[in-house]
């Protein structure tokens, strides 16, 4: 399983998110008037709890390679930027990226998902489901678990919790896993099971 280091779409996003801020933070320059809320009390909703800096819905962000054609789409139904904490926030994200031109493409998807504002870092949660299409004899792959973290600075995919590996020879479980892209080496832990096909 090859998976793409897609920190540039995510920063895109930020980016982007900047842009709007920028607009917004002007907008409001221009508009203040002596009477306007200030302060810690205009970054907390009606409940307490914080308002987002940056409310964006149906949102897909396409990276395109050096040669033009599509490196990465990530796509969410909503995404929240809530500036005090430096956090992105993801509801119902979907990745499709690869890592060359050559390479198949990786497809991820869950319930969340939460990105560090640089992009190198996306932890997606309930429901995670990652697949890529394998060669004609192995079949698709796919992964399930409820928490992962992609790390694009390290390379790294990882998880404590359960996971679920299948492919058309192999289902196989385990307690956690690690897996280095860049090396194309992963590591199970904890208890492990497997089943595997012989044809």
């Amino acid at each position: 399983m090859r998976i793409l280091s897609f920190p540039r779409t995510i920063a895109a996003v930020v980016l982007l998110m900047a842009v709007v801020l920028l607009a917004k933070a002007v907008a409001e320059w221009l508009a203040s008037s002596p009477g306007k809320t200030t302060g810690r009390h205009a970054l907390l909703g009606a409940s307490g709890e914080p308002v987002p800096s940056l409310f964006l819905r149906d949102v897909q962000v396409v990276e395109y390679n050096s040669e033009g054609g599509r490196a990465s789409t990530l796509e969410a139904s909503q995404i929240r930027h809530f500036e005090k904490q430096d956090a992105v926030l993801l509801e119902q994200p979907v990745l499709h990226t690869r890592s060359l031109p050559t390479s198949p493409v990786l497809h991820a998807r869950a319930d969340r998902g939460r990105a560090s504002h640089d992009g190198t870092i996306l932890e997606l949660t309930d429901n995670v489901v990652i697949t890529q299409p394998g060669s004609h004899s192995a079949g698709n792959r796919r992964l399930e678990t409820e928490f992962v973290t992609l790390d694009t600075a390290q390379s790294l995919v990882w998880t404590d919790n359960p996971v679920r590996l299948l492919s058309a020879m192999d289902d196989i479980t385990a307690e956690g896993m690690r897996f280095f892209y860049e090396k194309d080496k992963l590591q199970l832990s904890g208890k492990v099971q497997a089943v595997h096909a012989l044809r």
